[in-house]
C-alpha cells in the first residue's frame, strides 16, 4: 500500500511539474487551457489570421463550458443521482465499442448477390420509394442545338453505336448533362443541377422529349423509365438499403449468440450463479 501511494504521489508530482512547463492561455476557477491544446483544433495549413480566429473561438466557447461546469456543481443538489448515470452510461459506452471490435473481428461483412435477391423477392413490397426516380437522358444545350433533329434523334438512340454518338455529343455540347441509361436516379436530384424543371409525372414516358428554357439555354429530355413515389423500388435502386438491412439483422442476431454464449460459459464455470 505504502508503494501504491508513493507511486501515485510521484505520479501527480509528475503532473504537476509537467504542467509548470506547459504555457497557460486560458484559467477559469483553477482549470487551465494550455497552448498545446489548440493545435488539433487548426488545420495544418491555416493561414495566421484564420489560426487566431479558430483559437479565440475555441478558447470563449472552453471558458464558458467550463464557467457553466463549476456553476452546475455548485447549485446542483442531487449529484449522486448524475454519478450514477455517468456510471450507466461508461458502461454502456465500454459494451458498445466491445461489440463493435468483436463484430469487426468476427462478423462477416460479405452479402452475395443471392441474399440480396432472396430478401428483395420476400420483402420487396416493404421497399417502397420516398420519391420519383427515373432512367433519363437530359442535356442543356444553346438553342439551336435543342431543337435540331439530329440531336432529338440521339436521345432517343437504342443501339450501343448511337448511344456512343450520345455521349459523344454531350461531352462536346451540352453545359450540363445527365446520361443514366441503366441505373435509377432521384429526380430531386436532377432538379438540383437543373433548377426550373417542370413536373413530368404526366409527361414522362419514352418516345416523349420533354424540354424546357433553362438560363438562356434549352433543357432537352427523355426518360427511359420513370417510378412515382410510393411504388416499390427497384432491385439495382434498392441495393444498398437492402445491403444495410442484412447487415444489421445479422450484427444483430451475431450479438445475441455471442453474448448467450458468454453467459452460458460463465454459468458453466460458476462465474454466475442464480439463486431461486
Amino acid at each position: 500500500m505504502l508503494l501504491l501511494l508513493s507511486g501515485c504521489e510521484r505520479m501527480r508530482s509528475w503532473h504537476q511539474r509537467r504542467n509548470e512547463t506547459r504555457q497557460a492561455i486560458a484559467e477559469v476557477a483553477g482549470h487551465h487551457l494550455y497552448a498545446d491544446q489548440l493545435r488539433d483544433i487548426v488545420p495544418i495549413g491555416t493561414t495566421a489570421e484564420d489560426s487566431a480566429k479558430l483559437a479565440g473561438k475555441y478558447i470563449m466557447q472552453w471558458a464558458k463550458q467550463q464557467l457553466i461546469y463549476n456553476t452546475a456543481k455548485k447549485n446542483l443538489a442531487d449529484t449522486a443521482e448524475i454519478l450514477r448515470q455517468v456510471e450507466r452510461y461508461r458502461r454502456q459506452l465500454m459494451v458498445y465499442n466491445y461489440e463493435q471490435q468483436i463484430v469487426d473481428q468476427k462478423m462477416s461483412k460479405e452479402v452475395t448477390e443471392s441474399e440480396i435477391q432472396n430478401f428483395y423477392n420476400h420483402h420487396s413490397r416493404e421497399l417502397l420509394l420516398r420519391e420519383p426516380i427515373v432512367r433519363c437522358r437530359v442535356m442543356v444545350l444553346n438553342n439551336s442545338l435543342a431543337d435540331d433533329s439530329h440531336t432529338r434523334k440521339l436521345l432517343m438512340a437504342t443501339d450501343e453505336e448511337q448511344i456512343a454518338d450520345l455521349n459523344s455529343f454531350a461531352l462536346a455540347n451540352a453545359y450540363k448533362y445527365i446520361i443514366s441509361d441503366n441505373d435509377f436516379v432521384p429526380l430531386s436530384d436532377v432538379q438540383k443541377l437543373l433548377p426550373g424543371m417542370p413536373n413530368i409525372s404526366k409527361t414522362a414516358t419514352p418516345k416523349n422529349i420533354i424540354t424546357w428554357s433553362h438560363q438562356g439555354s434549352t433543357a432537352v429530355m427523355s426518360v427511359i423509365e420513370y417510378k412515382e413515389a410510393g411504388q416499390v423500388a427497384p432491385m439495382s435502386f434498392a441495393e444498398h438499403q437492402i445491403r444495410n438491412i442484412i447487415l444489421n439483422q445479422r450484427k444483430t442476431d451475431f450479438l445475441q449468440d455471442f453474448e448467450q454464449q458468454m453467459f452460458d460459459k460463465a454459468v458453466r464455470q460458476g462465474d454466475i450463479v442464480i439463486k431461486q
